[in-house]
């Protein structure tokens, strides 16, 4: 997400840049920003100092250590992210000819978390905006002297509660929390209490409220959530037997398929992290991440046998989706030779790990943290996408990225049934949606372009009257591409 907004003070450059140039004073003043720490308390602002900085998102505070990387008084301070969140922010003042100040906010993040807190800060652009706003019209009023608005001192309990009331009106809606029998209500918590919030835990929910859904439809089939269940009950197992544990990173080189589903949720039953690795790695960018990351297993498809030879040494390898005879242990053979009972609760939960997209560098692994206890990102999105228990979704971006995956993470609370295939081909999406009639495209607007560059007569063979919701995001949606 990038955001640019600019007001113009009526007062002069050095008077407004007094109220900038001490970042520590920032959450005072600026909305967006709820912290600006020094590292060192006694170090003047000026290049090179570096702050523990954290920004409001939704309901979360999100960030990292920033350093500075300009500053140049009274005109430019900037500053970008060392580890953590990707981020940077610019603060620009231009003196007018009028003698006011021009002032400038540049800001941007990336955070390439899991699940739905990733999904809810993909679609918050209008309320981040909002705060940067709200945030230089109190420089403006600080720096002409006017009064400030009273700030709202919360929500409170009542309020809280009202607030949260509303989340479950959307959620009821979207029949998420729906009425259910009081003997799977009673599972369903002994399971949320023994497994966290995880992948683990929303197939094993999954398997207890609709068994007998489909959860996964690819080249090979088809496979119900209590399928999905039992099998990576399996997959833990026999990753357990290789010396994965609680805690340590399994590295997934995969393509959309079964396969990638099954590690994921296999490596999350034992407590262990999942780094997701882009398929369009080089050899020596891999080897360079899986040392960095430290991690202990290598999941990959044949087709990558080649470029994980390196990385995966001294690590358990296992093939996710093979065509010929494979030189590691199939995942498929941990399920039909393994134990399909379920695995002892691990005493922490798993996390899933997206890569930055490495443009200045080897790209970096962020997990998301502690989410905070409200319904807020979920509500969030069912509020704003017609998304609901039980539809089908094709998902067609890539589930190694923050968009697939997340729709992915979310589709899995909603009990979806899921439509993959390892290759994106426009015609065959379309086939997908007539023949299993699909009710979300997922997708990044490259592939809609690729979709709708395709002939009227070979459109017109497939019905896709069923889709209720298209989710693109990943990249910039052209305007053009928009109104098509």
């Amino acid at each position: 997400m990038r955001i640019r907004e600019e007001i113009v003070v009526d007062a002069p450059r050095e008077r407004v840049w007094e109220l900038l140039a001490d970042p520590a004073t920032y959450p005072g003043l600026l909305d967006s920003i709820a912290a600006f720490e020094p590292e060192d308390p006694d170090q003047e602002p000026e290049q090179r100092a570096r702050y523990a900085m954290r920004f409001t998102v939704g309901s979360v505070e999100v960030g990292g250590t920033v350093e500075i990387v300009e500053y140049d008084a009274p005109r430019d301070l900037a500053w970008t992210s060392v580890p953590g969140i990707d981020q940077r922010g610019h603060l620009r003042l231009r003196a007018t000819r009028d003698g006011r100040t021009r002032v400038e906010f540049r800001f941007g993040y990336q955070v390439p978390g899991t699940v739905l807190g990733t999904l809810a800060e993909l679609i918050s652009q209008r309320e981040v905006t909002s705060r940067v706003r709200g945030g230089l019209q109190n420089v403006r009023r600080a720096a002409e002297g006017s009064p400030r608005p009273a700030r709202d001192s919360g929500r409170g309990l009542f309020g809280g509660l009202l607030h949260e009331a509303e989340n479950l009106r959307i959620l009821a809606r979207a029949r998420v929390a729906a009425p259910m029998r009081p003997d799977k209500i009673t599972r369903l918590g002994v399971v949320a209490a023994r497994w966290g919030f995880s992948p683990a835990t929303a197939v094993i929910a999954g398997a207890i409220r609709h068994p007998d859904r489909t959860m996964i439809v690819d080249e090979l089939g088809a496979l119900t959530w209590a399928e999905v269940d039992a099998r990576t009950n399996a997959v833990a197992h026999g990753f357990s037997a290789a010396g994965v544990r609680a805690g340590d990173r399994v590295g997934l080189m995969c393509r959309d398929h079964r396969g990638f589903v099954e590690a994921v949720i296999g490596a999350a039953k034992l407590g262990a992290d999942v780094l997701l690795l882009n398929t369009s790695f080089a050899g020596p960018q891999l080897s360079e991440v899986c040392a960095r990351e430290q991690v202990v297993a290598l999941v990959y498809d044949e087709e990558f046998a080649e470029l994980v030879r390196e990385a995966g040494r001294d690590r358990s390898r296992f093939v996710a989706w093979h065509d010929g005879t494979p030189q590691d242990t199939p995942l498929e053979k941990l399920v039909t030779d393994g134990d399909l009972s379920v695995p002892p609760p691990p005493d922490r939960a798993g996390r899933v790990t997206i890569l930055t997209s490495g443009t200045t560098g080897t790209p970096k692994g962020v997990a998301r943290g502690n989410f905070a206890l409200t319904l807020d990102p979920l509500a969030a999105l069912l509020e704003r996408i017609p998304l609901r228990e039980g539809q089908t979704v094709r998902i067609a971006a890539p589930l190694f990225h923050a968009w697939g995956f997340a729709n992915f993470a979310l589709g899995m609370v909603l009990g979806s049934t899921f439509v993959l295939r390892r290759r994106f081909d426009p015609q065959q999406c379309l086939a997908d949606i007539a023949d299993r009639s699909c009710d979300v495209l997922v997708v990044v607007p490259v592939m809609l372009q690729r979709i709708l560059e395709l002939s009227g007569k070979t459109t017109a063979q497939y019905d896709t009257s069923s889709l209720r919701a298209v989710c693109a995001s990943g990249s910039a949606l052209p305007g053009e591409l928009a109104t098509r």
